[in-house]
């Protein structure tokens, strides 16, 4: 099997379990209720804050040598690591436990118990999937993860059925990536290291430790900021408010990340294969970049005015009435998707022009700001919006000192960005001003959205007229992405 028949077999899986996830949150958004939710999602906030890390980033070092017996020493060294990793969460967890004003509605021993396990399969997972991807099983690699995903959702559906409540959804994510390590255990791994296991010594596992100590000592404090920046507003909404609140703010997060991070990464890649091609030539890279920066603005404009105006309704018709309250937290954060989804484009330029400082400044500066306007709005506005208000505007400023910072890299000033706003301004505000003047002279949610997907295709359509060829390019580059 040639490689981009390979590469297509693991994209199409995780697509596929991507896709299987979308479909069947309705079905599970009915099964649970928010404060369930809530109570996983703090569960799942945990488990991915130190999942990452557990293995002390030495999963990526099994791809690296050129010896098989040397990547088995370095798979077993990430087994250890994320063992003792898992271990170590306990006495953390029990003191969260004892402190959090989650837990006076949930019984402890769900997490004391679960939460290790939940970080040593992790662990376990990504060490198991770098072995595979060094041996180039690209099939059974796909099948796990689908396979995966179907014992989650079945777990968690039925679970739900019989009203488990939030340990339902947690045993999902337990027995999810367990499959996965079994499948592939069984159909690899055992058989591999059947062969090697006579060629492994602890004296060559602590040589390679030295060796890519560079990997425990540093890439792990850099991945450990990117969890916690990614996950400390689930765990402080938790603490601060209820599960309840968590369960809305999760749920609205999930559905919105997924279709913003995979679109959002395969263009970002894309822009940095054709960046670091043009580094060279500054006015290719400039010219590109303000088309690219305009056309994404006009792209993005639509639908975050949409889901301003109309995210209650649409969450109470596609989740259920108990869930039209994330709604409200979607059409909060809305402006904050939209500036992420541009700053992962964007930030390649750290890449291209190696400015590794200034971007390690800058996440610091982000994690930060986000975790005091969180905390800051609550205990100001004593409510979730408020709270959630703050992470925004907190969010939305550092992108726009960033966005700045990452132009004048190519040779944009802040001049030209306000220009070529206000040149794009003609075409954009009829089509904004008309969401919130649908909502307020036509009656009913059906007339409202058909309203809505006239106003949108007639902005889509002069876009196109206005841009064919940067918008053929750009779709061009995101299919070659995702193959």
């Amino acid at each position: 099997m040639s490689f981009t028949k390979n590469v297509l077999t693991i994209g199409g899986a995780n697509i596929g379990a991507q896709a299987i996830n979308m479909a069947l949150v309705p079905v599970v958004t009915r099964l649970y209720i928010p404060e369930e939710y809530g109570k996983f999602a703090f569960f799942l906030s945990l488990v991915m804050l130190f999942a990452p890390v557990s293995t002390l980033r030495l999963e990526p070092t099994i791809l690296l040598p050129e010896s098989r017996e040397d990547a088995a020493h370095l798979f077993l060294l990430t087994l250890l690591a994320s063992t003792l990793i898992a271990l170590l969460v306990v006495p953390i967890v029990i003191f969260i436990i004892s402190d959090a004003k989650l837990y006076h509605t949930t019984q402890p021993w769900i997490f004391q118990f679960l939460l290790p396990i939940g970080i040593l399969l992790q662990g376990v997972l990504f060490a198991v999937n770098s072995w595979v991807l060094r041996e180039k099983k690209f099939h059974p690699l796909a099948i796990s993860t689908l396979l995966g995903t179907l014992s989650d959702r079945f777990l968690v559906i039925t679970l739900g059925l019989f009203s488990f409540g939030s340990i339902g959804l947690i045993s999902g994510r337990i027995i999810g990536p367990a499959s996965r390590i079994l499948t592939l255990y069984t159909g690899i791994i055992r058989g591999d290291f059947n062969k090697l296991r006579k060629s492994l010594s602890v004296a060559r596992m602590k040589e390679l430790l030295i060796e890519y100590k560079d990997f425990p000592l540093f890439s792990s404090w850099a991945c450990l900021c990117n969890s916690a920046s990614r996950e400390m507003p689930t765990l402080i909404l938790t603490y601060m408010f209820s599960p309840a609140v968590t369960g809305l703010y999760a749920l609205g997060m999930r559905v919105m990340n997924l279709p913003m991070k995979t679109i959002g990464d395969a263009l970002a890649k894309a822009f940095l294969q054709k960046s670091a091609a043009n580094r060279l030539t500054p006015h290719l890279l400039t010219g590109d970049t303000k088309k690219l920066f305009g056309l994404l603005f006009d792209l993005l404009i639509l639908p975050t005015v949409f889901l301003m105006t109309f995210g209650k309704e649409l969450f109470a018709l596609v989740f259920g009435s108990e869930w039209s309250k994330g709604g409200v937290y979607i059409q909060i954060l809305m402006v904050t998707f939209s500036a992420m989804f541009l700053y992962r484009i964007l930030s390649c330029f750290f890449d291209v022009f190696e400015k590794n400082k200034q971007r390690l400044f800058f996440d610091s500066s982000m994690l930060i700001a986000r975790i005091t306007a969180l905390c800051l709005g609550a205990r100001l506005g004593g409510s979730p919006e408020y709270a959630l208000l703050g992470l925004t505007i907190a969010t939305c400023v550092l992108y726009i000192i960033g966005y700045i910072y990452l132009f004048k890299l190519v040779g944009i000033g802040l001049s030209d960005i306000i220009r070529g706003m206000l040149r794009h301004s003609p075409m954009i505000l009829p089509s904004v001003a008309g969401f919130p003047l649908i909502r307020t002279f036509f009656s009913g949610l059906t007339t409202q959205i058909t309203a809505c997907a006239v106003v949108v295709t007639i902005h889509f359509f002069l876009l196109y007229r206005s841009n064919p060829s940067l918008i053929h390019a750009m779709l061009d580059r995101l299919a070659k992405q995702k193959k």
